[in-house]
């Protein structure tokens, strides 16, 4: 016959997690406030990872996309206006691109259209800023006479009206520099510029793909196109 192993008496009536010594389930309950506090920890600097660095890498990204589409499309323009007149525009700086508008492939009256004058990056030139009435003084005449409409686009133009920056039929073939962002203000983007061509193509150039040292001033750079550039490709283009 079975018999039945005795209890002892200071046992008797208690659940297993009362027979548990004290000290272990402090042990069980410190572990798992550490395994939380860990997890938080990491939690918090896998947010601080995606604020800091990732959300705004991914922002100037699209920055950039949207403005090299801009440049795309004014490039295409501007080979279009040859292709149908036989000639680039005679114009130099922002004149060379505001053409579009003194030939009405931009219509002056419509914010949509006129947008694409602007980079989305550039927090001098934009055009809630502009009074739209002034694209109405955007003639032929003056943009020969040089007339200053450098706040009606952020994007510097191909010095035209120079003979010694003039498109020559070779360059034209090879794809060369019609406009670009414009050296105003701060940087559009602090690691390069995008620049758009004679072959209806845009770039995002880095400055190292440019031959040039990074600005160290950003927010208040020294000018980098036209006479005062390095780069014997943006000595071509100018702000003005």
């Amino acid at each position: 016959m079975d018999r039945k192993r005795p209890v002892a008496p200071e046992t008797q009536g208690m659940t297993s997690r009362e027979s548990i010594p004290p000290e272990t389930s402090d042990r069980g309950g410190e572990y798992r406030l550490v395994v939380v506090l860990t997890l938080g920890l990491l939690v918090l600097v896998a947010s601080a990872v995606l604020v800091v660095v990732v959300i705004p890498n991914m922002q100037e990204h699209d920055r950039q996309v949207r403005s090299a589409d801009n440049v795309r499309h004014l490039a295409t323009m501007l080979v279009l206006h040859k292709t149908t007149t036989g000639r680039w525009p005679p114009y130099s700086g922002k004149n060379f691109v505001l053409s579009l508008v003194a030939t009405g492939q931009i219509d002056r009256h419509d914010p949509h259209s006129l947008a694409i004058l602007f980079s989305g990056a550039d927090n001098l030139t934009r055009l809630e800023r502009v009074d739209i009435g002034r694209y109405a003084l955007v003639t032929a005449e003056a943009l020969a006479n040089g007339t200053d409409f450098s706040d009606l686009t952020s994007y510097a133009g191909r010095r035209n009206a120079e003979e010694a920056h003039r498109i020559a039929p070779g360059e034209e073939k090879e794809g060369t520099i019609l406009l670009c962002d414009d050296d105003d203000g701060a940087l559009h983007h602090r690691e390069g510029i995008v620049v758009g061509y004679s072959d209806g193509t845009a770039r995002f150039l880095t400055w190292s793909e440019l031959g040039l040292p990074e600005p160290q001033e950003p927010d208040v750079p020294e000018p980098f196109l036209g006479k005062a550039a390095v780069n014997e490709h943006l000595a071509k283009v100018s702000s003005r």
